[in-house]
């Protein structure tokens, strides 16, 4: 009888604090741990988002502004006895120890509280900037594999932890959500060992798959050549010259062009002077200059080619600098040229077109009124 009564009461006071109570304490908790970690509800005191205006992107997460953004915003003296504003990474490391625990998936689906969400974004944050040790692998790993926003800082900071297996299973989980930032690719993989079976058949079977990304199909086909680059040479150099302007992104492409002639690669470098004139963006073009000279590497096809630019001459190509600067592309040719000018592979035909070119180019004076003649002089669109 007392039992009965006894559970009665206790379900007679679960009722008169409604649980719409317990989950506003755990609210007011995580806003706590928010402000002890040392960041700063822009929304709450400002009525707005934060934004960096170079370049213009959102840095608040909602609505509360990490310590790592804190000197590009000027703090009234009431703010800053408000909050905790002055934490130094020492107290952040300690944090990230203390507060661990919440990288918890299956604490968050509970309610997809968005502090918390804040939460475990901001430590995730301090743990890859302050490349800290991580002991909740498993936890991250099925953070990564959902898709609630935090892959890519998840997959950043168990990248150097995790086994080929795991990152294969990470791949899997959060290809059909996406794979629109290349870096995740970049950050899951490494080179494989030959004894690697298992791995080396994910990455054979990778590249033939057309339904993946082709930068990852490129990253893939990477890999296997510095595995092996005499069995992997051919087909990596035929899937690169075929697709990479068929790659829309120019970050990506420009990562392609990058990795791929720091190779140093003879047969691949043989086939680089015609994405120098045919890359339909500016700045993948100067990579392939700014490459090119890191290896001092020059061929006579790459004279012919800027001989031609310093005459006008080639297909169009977009620029998203001339507004810093409208005489980028021609410092990016000049100095390539200066760069490589001495090389003993250039013979003297090839030599002496080398030399005119460089004058033709510093006879070119360009000003910022007259912009318009500069890139229509170089085939450059130029942006709204």
């Amino acid at each position: 009888m007392f039992k009965k009564s006894f559970l009665s009461i206790i379900c007679l006071f679960i009722n008169f604090f409604p649980h719409n109570a317990i989950e506003n304490n755990k609210t007011n908790d995580y806003k706590s741990i928010l402000i002890e970690l040392g960041a700063f509800p822009y929304k709450e005191e400002r009525g707005s988002n934060y934004f960096l205006d170079r370049p213009v992107i959102r840095v608040d997460v909602n609505g509360w502004v990490s310590p790592y953004y804190f000197n590009s915003i000027k703090f009234s003296k009431e703010e800053k006895t408000k909050y905790n504003l002055l934490t130094t990474k020492k107290e952040w490391i300690n944090w990230y120890y203390k507060y661990e625990s919440l990288l918890d998936l299956n604490l968050y689906n509970k309610n997809k509280d968005p502090q918390l969400f804040t939460i475990m974004n901001f430590l995730i944050d301090i743990g890859n900037r302050e490349r800290l040790k991580v002991t909740n692998k498993k936890k991250l790993i099925e953070i990564a594999k959902a898709g609630i926003g935090l892959k890519k800082k998840a997959i950043a900071l168990i990248s150097n932890i995790i086994t080929k297996k795991e990152a294969i299973d990470i791949y899997k989980a959060i290809c059909p959500l996406s794979l629109k930032n290349y870096l995740l690719v970049d950050w899951l993989f490494c080179v494989p060992k030959k004894n690697e079976s298992e791995y080396m058949r994910f990455l054979n079977n990778s590249i033939k798959n057309s339904n993946l990304s082709l930068y990852s199909r490129w990253y893939f086909h990477f890999l296997l050549y510095k595995m092996d680059c005499k069995k992997y040479q051919e087909s990596f150099i035929r899937f690169f010259s075929e697709n990479i302007l068929k790659e829309q992104s120019g970050i990506k492409r420009a990562s392609m062009y990058h990795d791929t002639i720091m190779l140093n690669d003879l047969e691949i470098l043989k086939r680089i002077s015609v994405f120098l004139s045919s890359d339909p963006d500016t700045g993948c073009r100067k990579i392939i200059l700014k490459r090119l000279c890191k290896i001092r590497y020059v061929d006579n096809d790459i004279i012919n080619v800027i001989h031609s630019i310093s005459k006008g001459k080639g297909k169009r190509h977009r620029s998203d600098t001339f507004l810093d600067d409208p005489t980028f592309w021609q410092w990016e040719l000049t100095a390539y040229l200066r760069c490589v000018k001495d090389r003993t592979t250039i013979n003297g035909k090839y030599r002496e077109k080398l030399i005119k070119t460089l004058d033709a180019l510093s006879k070119i004076e360009f000003r910022y009124s007259e912009s318009q003649k500069y890139f229509d002089f170089f085939n450059i669109d130029i942006k709204e």
